[in-house]
């Protein structure tokens, strides 16, 4: 909340700074339709002609208007637009809104059917399009169709004379943008109809973006660039959309993805959008699919709806801070009549100050109050203001109903409300200001005071030549001065500055602004030796000279201490990179040999008989619980280094699910485990890389059959809400509520040291979650004690056409 004005000048400050947002709110407004008035200007005079028709409700032209600058005779026109499937392109303007943009042959064939001007159709569209191909004999027209409402169509001044009849309310009408050219120049034609159109893109105040099927931006206009805070094309094209969707949009936003890719166009809908900077912003947009140099995407438009709404909170604050300053501010306000003097409103001080009630003051005339203003006096001001229009800190002494005397400083100034002339009057109690200037003095001693004592070193510089005039004992025991020699002296004199440059660059800031912060400086002390400081420095005026006020902190130590720290921090960056490449190195050292190891053990289990075998399934098992944790190892460091790369695909999820799995119903056997796994009838698809979705299933699927002792294993695939899960549910003890805060943090396990019920490395948990984000999935558990535990793992649904 606003604090009240403390002056009638501070109250007048704020309404200007007030107005002047305003102003610049609507300059911003008139900005962008002078914007889109450019681009419709652009479109007409890149024609050889334009016309306006007046259509039927099966698109066949009723009457045609054409322009000056028609190449063509309006009979020759009209016949022309009357043949097929031109009646079908004005129906589809008129019933959509949106442009249609095709070429036509004066015979009335269609050479390049209709193109929807917004769809960025391959073979049209200027953004990378290829250009169409005509026989050299023929002349083509290169059509432009949109939609024109029968109020807009009166502001072309079509003369009765050519169609019909006048325009018609309610009819049906379109406009018509055409150029004439050769085949051999419809492809400069076509050439510079790109390149307009790309102009024109870039002119729109709308943000314009491009999205692949894959949701990778592919192109954006300045608008976009500028709305999301990105400083070139680089930084934002390649992106997926969803970085630039707020998390409270993104699941509405999902199902409208849905929309898009059965070929629906969505209207304009509020959303919030993410800049780069971390802010958001309020946008509506709208959507329709596209086919993108030759691949599905979808053009959307996004408006920014943060002007709007600053316009409305700027006018509702201005109203608020304007009824504030009249009742709350510290001068005493009332609106008075100038014809008859009547009172038409008095704020809170108005009533404090005259010691009566509103009610009594409200509605009476203000010679009629019992503060008494004197007569003459009155009658003068009123004069004056009328023939001046305003009058400033006018002293008047009055006389209050409790008896007592006040010296009030008057303002006044004309304004008019309800079509009447009133005048705003302001009254300000002086009286006490004797005693307000001794306070100021002993303000002044106490400040004074405060400077000579502070443990802070402050200096007062002349700020034309850095001259000091005044400096504290700390000043002076920071540089090793005594009073005398700085005071009088500059510092380049001393020789204080230890990089001149420093000098410049705070002359030059404090010619621009009245204050600069922290800023950091060394100096050289009288013995030679150096010290940094942080410091801040404000403008002020001693006794009409502008000065600067210095106020330091000796940070020499603190400077010591941080470059320690980034040493240290340089120092623990290369132990951790040390400990990844070891890590990797030796997990590759290690899994070479049991790899082998594991690769003889079926030999040998065919081999031995039945009372070895036993032990030769044991080393089995233990040699791929070594190596599922080997792999583990292996991964971590692989993300933990930045170099695990998914190779992604789009895959059948039921298939891969069962082939994961498949080894699992064995061991699950020999534990006398229950073990299933349901997948739907109908093939789900998901885009994923099939080895590491594997080695999650195997870290999630080992730990339910690790802590399951009795009951089922459950492993589930299906549909929710166009998001795919995979459910791995078992019947084990769960995990405790204290334990799953830090279930996913690495080598973390429920039971620890010597005692702990269950052997394992700790890594499972961790590789998997790390490794389903790597290929944009989510993955959650839901588990209580005594209850079992659920991994839940989701991926977006992938629609594969058959």
């Amino acid at each position: 909340m606003t604090d009240p004005p403390t002056s009638q000048a501070e109250l007048q400050d704020r309404v200007h700074q007030l107005e002047q947002r305003v102003q610049a709110l609507r300059d911003e407004v008139e900005r962008e339709r002078v914007a889109r008035e450019t681009s419709e200007s652009l479109l007409d005079r890149a024609a050889d002609g334009a016309f306006t028709a007046q259509v039927d409700e099966q698109g066949r032209i009723i009457s045609v208007w054409v322009d000056e600058s028609m190449p063509v005779q309006r009979d020759v026109l009209q016949s022309v637009l009357q043949s097929e499937p031109v009646p079908a392109h004005c129906r589809h303007v008129v019933n959509t809104g949106r442009p249609v943009r095709f070429l036509v042959e004066p015979n009335g064939s269609d050479s390049n059917g209709t193109v929807d001007a917004p769809s960025g159709d391959a073979t049209t569209s200027g953004m990378g399009a290829e250009e169409t191909t005509l026989d050299a004999s023929v002349e083509a027209w290169d059509v432009t169709l949109v939609s024109v409402r029968a109020a807009e169509a009166s502001l072309f001044e079509l003369p009765l004379s050519q169609g019909d009849g006048g325009i018609v309310d309610g009819a049906s009408y379109v406009r018509g943008i055409l150029r004439t050219a050769t085949a051999q120049a419809g492809q400069r034609v076509l050439r510079e109809s790109h390149a307009l159109q790309h102009e024109l893109v870039e002119l729109l105040p709308d943000a314009i973006l491009i999205v692949g099927s894959d949701d990778r931006i592919l192109f954006s206009n300045s608008a976009a660039l500028k709305m999301v805070g990105a400083s070139d094309e680089d930084a934002v094209h390649g992106t997926k959309i969803w970085d630039h969707v707020h998390p409270g949009s993104r699941a509405r936003t999902r199902k409208w993805k849905d929309r898009i890719r059965r070929g629906a166009p969505i209207d304009f809908a509020e959303h919030k959008l993410i800049r780069q900077d971390g802010s958001s912003r309020p946008v509506e947009t709208a959507s329709v699919p596209i086919v993108y140099r030759g691949q599905r995407a979808a053009l959307i438009a996004v408006r920014d709806l943060a002007g709007r709404q600053r316009m409305a909170e700027t006018i509702q604050h201005t109203l608020d801070l304007f009824d504030k300053a009249f009742h709350l501010g510290p001068s005493a306000l009332l609106i008075v009549r100038v014809r008859d003097g009547m009172i038409l409103e008095v704020s809170d001080r108005m009533v404090e100050f005259a010691g009566q009630d509103a009610r009594d003051l409200l509605g009476g005339a203000m010679a009629q109050t019992e503060v008494s203003l004197p007569h003459a006096s009155l009658k003068d001001l009123s004069r004056e203001l009328i023939r001046e229009g305003a009058i400033h800190d006018r002293e008047l002494q009055v006389d209050l109903p409790d008896g007592r005397s006040r010296v009030v400083l008057l303002s006044a100034r004309l304004t008019e409300i309800d079509h009447a002339v009133c005048a705003l009057v302001s009254l300000v109690d002086v009286t006490e200001r004797k005693k307000a200037a001794v306070a100021v003095r002993e303000s002044r001693t106490l400040l004074d005071k405060i400077f000579r004592a502070s443990p802070a070193p402050i200096a007062i510089c002349r700020l034309d030549d850095w001259q000091y005039l005044d400096v504290n004992d700390a000043m002076c025991s920071l540089i090793g001065f005594p009073h005398d020699e700085i005071v009088g002296h500059t510092p380049g004199n001393l020789g204080l500055w230890v990089d001149s440059d420093c000098e410049d660059d705070l002359t030059e800031r404090l010619s621009e602004q009245d204050a600069v912060y922290d800023f950091e400086a060394r100096f050289r002390r009288s013995d030679g030796s150096t010290v940094t400081t942080l410091s801040s420095f404000q403008r002020i005026s001693v006794e009409g000279e502008e000065c600067v006020l210095a106020v330091m902190t000796d940070i020499t130590q603190r400077e010591e201490k941080k470059q320690a720290l980034i040493e240290a921090k340089e120092r623990a960056e290369e132990i951790a990179q040390f400990r990844s490449t070891v890590l990797s190195n030796m997990t590759h050292e290690v899994r070479t040999p049991l790899t082998v190891i594991l690769g003889f053990t079926s030999i040998l289990s065919e081999g031995v008989s039945e009372d070895y075998r036993r032990f030769v399934n044991l080393i089995e098992r233990s040699g791929r619980r070594l190596l599922l944790t080997l792999d583990s190892l292996l991964d971590l460091a692989q993300l933990e280094a930045g170099t695990l790369e998914p190779d992604m695909e789009i895959q059948s999820v039921s298939d891969a699910i069962t082939r994961m799995t498949a080894s699992h119903r064995k061991i699950a056997e020999e534990k006398n485990l229950s073990f299933a796994v349901d997948v739907p009838d109908m093939h789900v698809f998901a885009e994923f890389d099939f080895e590491l979705l594997g080695r999650v299933m195997n870290h999630l699927v080992d730990n339910a059959m690790k802590f399951t002792t009795e009951g089922a294993i459950k492993v589930i695939v299906e549909e929710v809400d166009s998001d795919l899960t995979i459910r791995v549910r078992d019947t084990g003890p769960g995990i405790d509520e204290s334990f799953q805060t830090r279930i996913f943090d690495a080598f973390a396990q429920e039971s620890e040291g010597n005692t702990r019920s269950h052997q394992g490395s700790g890594l499972g948990l961790t590789v998997s979650k790390r490794i389903v984000e790597c290929m944009d999935g989510e993955l959650f558990i839901e588990s209580a004690k005594g209850q079992g535990t659920e991994v839940t793992i989701t991926f977006p649904v992938i629609s594969v056409d058959d």
